[in-house]
């Protein structure tokens, strides 16, 4: 099942004001996305919304939109990308990592609230690391960390063992309580889906139930449409609404960069 709350354009949030003495120079570019000669791999896309003006200031390309201030940048490093920003209104840095073993009882503890809520899962409780890791794929895996904290995470499973449907997997996303709604679920999901096309998997999908509206906005943000309704296919077995048998919407993303050969 999965989970997301969106808020904010991908990879870039609200960042403190600057100082009334602190000047820019103005650098006109083309807001679809370019590569800078001055400081190459500071940033190589840019989102398509965004205003044609920009001001720079290394190490971070300073964005002026709606009269406030942003950050946004892209660190590539070996086969995965990480990336950083800044969480809306809050002078509080994350950055978007791989997935390591020694996070799993951070990413345990983030998924046991979201079964509390009763709109993540089906599932009761959490699995055991070596059961949990045998059910997902190994790469991409990633999390978002803020101050060293895991604030979110997202993984797939795959839905099949037949090669011919080798790169299609299910997506699982899930945000800590205390980060929901800070535009953390939208940075990780943009940065999951690169990651998933860059490793092969052509389609994404998912299962959320009908009144997690949040989830599923966030994920038509990102290119997934809905495919229908999975009418009582699942009963709860815990909680408030044990008992219950309830519907699943079913989600799907279908890549335009991989699997197209």
């Amino acid at each position: 099942m999965n989970r997301g709350h969106p808020s904010d354009p991908p990879f870039y949030g609200l960042a403190p004001e600057p100082s009334p003495t602190q000047k820019y120079p103005p650098l006109e570019i083309d807001p679809l996305g370019v590569s800078s000669p001055l400081f190459p791999g500071v940033f190589s896309k840019l989102p398509a919304d965004l205003p044609s003006r920009y001001y720079f200031s290394h190490p971070a390309l300073k964005i002026l939109t709606s009269g406030m201030i942003c950050n946004i940048w892209e660190e590539k490093e070996q086969a995965g990308q990480n990336r950083k920003g800044f969480l809306p209104g809050e002078n509080m840095e994350y950055s978007i990592e791989p997935m390591k073993p020694e996070d799993w009882e951070q990413v345990r503890a983030i998924y046991l609230e979201g079964i509390a809520t009763g709109s993540a899962t089906f599932e009761p409780g959490v699995p055991e690391w070596e059961k949990w890791d045998s059910a997902h794929v190994a790469e991409p895996r990633l999390v978002v960390r803020v101050n060293g904290q895991v604030a979110a995470w997202a993984a797939l499973s795959r839905v099949s063992a037949r090669k011919v449907y080798a790169g299609v997997a299910e997506l699982s996303i899930y945000v800590g309580e205390k980060f929901r709604g800070k535009g953390i679920g939208d940075a990780l999901l943009a940065a999951f889906v690169d990651a998933s096309e860059k490793a092969g998997f052509w389609t994404l999908q998912g299962g959320i139930f009908p009144e997690n509206v949040v989830s599923i906005g966030l994920h038509k943000k990102h290119g997934f449409r809905v495919l229908g309704i999975r009418e009582k296919i699942g009963k709860m077995a815990f909680g408030e609404l044990r008992g219950k048998w309830r519907d699943v919407v079913l989600m799907e993303r279908r890549s335009k960069v991989a699997g197209i050969d």
